[in-house]
């Protein structure tokens, strides 16, 4: 077959009347090996060439491995999935949907199978090994192909499921709110159920202002918007924040945060960092409860808890805590209770930490530690990393408790 179509578009060209024979090669060897000669007589000349013989596909030409092809009533009858059923968003498409259903049958193909279609290179594996990991953009590679191939019948038919799905109900959102909720009026509600969470918030707190960490946690690290931060001496804990104490803390929108305290924020995630005693006294107190204050039963002794920073003094290291802060400048109570003003730590987003800066000459800022905080949009899950120090009634440290 490819003989006779290479023989019909050299009829086309233009050849000088020779008596001779000439050999054609095709130049394309990534897709092609040469095994056999054919010959066709031509009315001006005699070729003689090599047939084809396709022996491996280029990942150009490759056919897409996955099976994706439905006909628009297949694609309407399909099950809804339970990913499906319980999305939140409703302005999917119909090329989300195709995404979908692609990924699920790419899943389905052994790891030899991914391996031999998706990999763009003619490495090969033992098959006592396991299989190189394929990364989801060699396959998000064809299965956009993929859709671009479809019919305009099969892309309606997925459009089409897309607006379905987005005018069903959303599972646990409600059109309206609850009658019993309703009749003993909604604000006082509403203030009963700030009063209950934010009890259960303040006890999780004092745990983690009022103990020392485990042991356990030293060598441990957890993320915080894609920095790794180690746990060391300070204390970390993970739970559920529900949304109406998160818009009492933080606001709505953050607006309660200053521009350079949140660090990092997506539509997912955000990310805090607190410097000061100060700012953490004012973000988490309600209705005069505080979560970070906390005395002990003699009221000799108060725990708190602030950013740290990590000093050194005359060629000596010391630990300060951040008892105020401005735009530009840190208050610092040092552990031997003296006072320091030091500039601002900046966050730099491409290295990921803060840099220091200092016309003191005395002193040299070796590391910062704020608090962290990060919460979680979608699952409210709030995560917090900070640093715990105790003072006395005359404000202070009392050093056998400092983290």
């Amino acid at each position: 077959m490819h003989g006779h179509i290479l023989f019909i578009f050299l009829r086309n060209v233009s050849i000088p009347r020779v008596n001779c024979v000439q050999t054609l090669y095709c130049t394309d060897t990534y897709s092609f090996n040469f095994n056999r000669k054919l010959f066709f007589c031509h009315k001006i000349k005699t070729f003689n060439f090599h047939c084809i013989k396709i022996n491996q596909q280029s990942p150009r030409i490759m056919t897409n491995p996955v099976q994706y092809r439905l006909s628009p009533r297949e694609i309407s009858e399909l099950p809804i999935s339970r990913k499906e059923d319980n999305h939140p968003s409703r302005q999917r498409l119909g090329y989300h949907l195709f995404l979908g259903y692609y990924f699920s049958k790419y899943r389905e193909l052994s790891p030899a199978e991914k391996h031999a279609s998706f990999l763009d290179d003619d490495s090969s594996f033992d098959s006592t090994d396991d299989p190189p990991v394929l990364h989801a953009s060699q396959v998000m590679r064809h299965a956009g192909q993929g859709w671009r191939d479809l019919p305009d019948s099969q892309k309606n038919a997925w459009n089409l499921r897309a607006s379905l799905l987005n005018n069903r109900p959303i599972p646990g959102h409600l059109n309206r709110l609850p009658l019993t909720i309703r009749c003993d009026g909604v604000e006082q509600n509403t203030k009963c159920a700030i009063e209950v969470d934010w009890l259960h918030f303040c006890k999780v707190m004092k745990r983690s202002v009022t103990k020392s960490p485990p042991r356990s946690h030293a060598g441990l690290y957890v993320n915080f918007g894609g920095v790794r931060m180690p746990l060391s001496n300070k204390s970390y804990h993970s739970m559920y924040l529900s949304y109406i104490v998160r818009i009492a803390i933080f606001g709505k929108y953050y607006e309660r945060l200053k521009k350079n305290e949140i660090i990092y924020q997506t539509s997912l995630v955000t990310v805090i960092h607190i410097a000061s005693l100060e700012r953490m006294k004012n973000l988490f107190c309600l209705g005069g409860l505080s979560s970070v204050l906390f005395r002990d039963k003699e009221r000799t002794m108060e725990h708190s808890t602030c950013g740290k920073l990590h000093l050194e003094i005359d060629g000596r290291e010391m630990n300060g805590y951040v008892i105020k802060s401005n735009q530009r400048n840190l208050t610092v109570q040092l552990e031997n209770n003296e006072r320091i003003e030091t500039r601002c730590p900046k966050w730099d987003n491409e290295s990921l930490e803060y840099k220091y800066s200092t016309s003191a000459t005395n002193y040299r800022i070796t590391s910062y530690e704020p608090n962290m905080f990060s919460i979680s949009s979608s699952t409210g899950q709030f995560k917090y990393l900070i640093n715990c120090f105790t003072t006395d009634n005359d404000n202070d440290i009392v050093t056998n408790f400092i983290s």
